[in-house]
């Protein structure tokens, strides 16, 4: 089963989403605070079993409130979940500060922009996908019609990241063979990884 966390700054119409996604109906409201614990809930997408949280809203990594803590502290406990980060397409210079912040945690996470305005240029969109270099895309989270649009996304990064973990698996299988090999030859392992460290060519080839 598969994770997603719901994140975003308060009032970004994030339990609108999560009742949009789950078939819930959580109480939203537009003031601070509507959600001051995390609520999950699981649903089934294609052929995939999914679990979403939506957390507290947070304006950033560094908490000032026992929201923000309860939504960090989540965030942190679980770095295999992949991250919807919700942005309103109102604020969105300030919503893009979190979703950064996610980004330099590395964090898998898809940018959705919540169109508050019906006249919001979509290009931005693809203009903050290039810059961030995630997915990003625009829905309006009452509009039942658009949530493939956002799973199109998040099936997406879900494939890239079990590429990278079987990528990751198979190096670090190579560099236990690498170490077990320096062990028989009666080589210390602090002067193969001095070498690793300074891109010595001779030992990268030679191990």
């Amino acid at each position: 089963m598969k994770t997603i966390l719901l994140v975003g700054n308060p009032n970004t119409g994030k339990t609108t989403l999560f009742n949009l996604l789950t078939k819930s109906t959580e109480h939203t409201g537009n003031w601070h605070g509507v959600t001051v614990d995390f609520k999950a809930k699981k649903f089934e997408y294609g052929s995939d079993d999914y679990v979403l949280v939506d957390l507290p809203g947070i304006y950033s990594l560094s908490p000032n409130s026992y929201e923000e803590k309860v939504s960090i502290d989540y965030i942190l406990d679980n770095p295999e979940a992949s991250v919807i980060c919700l942005c309103d397409c109102v604020n969105l210079k300030r919503n893009l500060y979190l979703a950064a912040e996610l980004i330099s945690l590395g964090r898998q996470i898809v940018i959705c922009i919540n169109k508050t305005q019906k006249n919001f240029d979509e290009n931005i969109a693809l203009n903050i996908e290039k810059q961030f270099g995630v997915p990003c895309v625009c829905i309006d989270a009452k509009n039942k019609k658009q949530k493939n649009i956002l799973f199109e996304k998040i099936t997406k990064i879900n494939k890239q990241n079990n590429e990278k973990k079987t990528k990751y698996i198979s190096e670090i299988n190579n560099f236990k063979k690498n170490l077990e090999s320096l062990q028989i030859k009666g080589i210390n392992n602090n002067f193969y990884f001095s070498k690793l460290i300074y891109g010595d060519e001779f030992y990268l080839q030679k191990f």
